[in-house]
């Protein structure tokens, strides 16, 4: 409930922050309104229509064995958290200085107000499409669909208020800063679904190497409580982790992380230039 209600949060921000972006470069627009609210509409549907191809291709991948497909969907949707991260980390700031560029291009007639629908139908899209994938990656491990309705509706009103306050100037704090702690606990969450997607692949004898535990700490948490499932959920908790796990969790951690600090080194940038 609670990762569920984080990830969306997240992503209800961002739409948000988007939102307050083209809002405030075009308030001297005549009917923005109406276009911006095409292009929710729009993102709404497109968002709905990837939540179906999903459930098809779910049905196809179901005779590949249980284990298989639930290691399939955990693997994809952690990789798809830590990209995401990874990706909003270096080009937030060029997200918004086009934003703010295609704001006052409209203003001054330069561009078309179905501009305005087009970019904010992309943005609920994209971040849409990444809350039902990711909503699938969760429900494998939380298995509960009330729990993550509670956390999602949660997530959604808090990124909501969020978002509006901070348009408004009642929130003063950086967007950066909150989106620095929900990236770390995003990359927890994406290191705790890749090591729960290797060990279904190792319980289903497809990585059978390294695949004994290395310790049993259900005496001190078991992951059927309702501490253990949350961090279970959260972090990828296991009273009974295999080195295989153990590996596959500390590396994601790693290569996300590096991925996020270390390519702002000025030699990369320079390179990359």
């Amino acid at each position: 409930m609670i990762s569920f209600g984080i990830v969306v949060f997240r992503e209800v921000l961002e739409i948000s922050l988007v939102l307050g972006i083209i809002l405030a470069g075009t308030q001297q627009v005549a009917n923005r309104w109406q276009w911006i609210g095409i292009g929710l509409v729009m993102g709404i549907l497109g968002s709905l229509v990837v939540a179906v191809s999903t459930d098809q291709i779910s049905e196809l991948m179901e005779g590949m064995g249980q284990e298989v497909f639930n290691a399939s969907v955990l693997i994809l949707a952690s990789v798809l958290i830590g990209s995401t991260v990874v990706w909003m980390k270096h080009h937030a700031r060029q997200i918004s200085k086009h934003l703010t560029e295609v704001g006052e291009e409209v203003t001054a007639g330069a561009r078309p107000l179905s501009v305005l629908a087009l970019v904010i139908a992309l943005t609920v899209l994209r971040d849409g499409s990444e809350i039902v994938l990711l909503a699938q990656g969760l429900f494998v491990t939380a298995g509960s669909v009330t729990d993550m309705l509670i956390g999602g509706i949660g997530g959604l009103v808090a990124g909501t208020i969020v978002g509006l306050l901070m348009y408004l100037g009642i929130i003063r704090a950086s967007a950066r800063y909150i989106f620095a702690v929900t990236s770390w606990l995003l990359i927890f969450l994406c290191a705790g679904m890749m090591s729960q997607g290797i060990a279904l692949l190792a319980s289903a004898d497809i990585l059978p190497m390294f695949s004994a535990p290395l310790w049993d700490s259900s005496w001190l948490l078991h992951e059927g409580s309702l501490l253990g499932q949350t961090l279970h959920t959260m972090f990828g908790y296991s009273s009974r982790p295999s080195g295989l796990q153990l590996g596959s969790y500390l590396l994601t951690i790693l290569v996300v992380a590096s991925a996020m600090y270390l390519l702002k080194l000025p030699r990369f940038s320079r390179t990359r230039a």
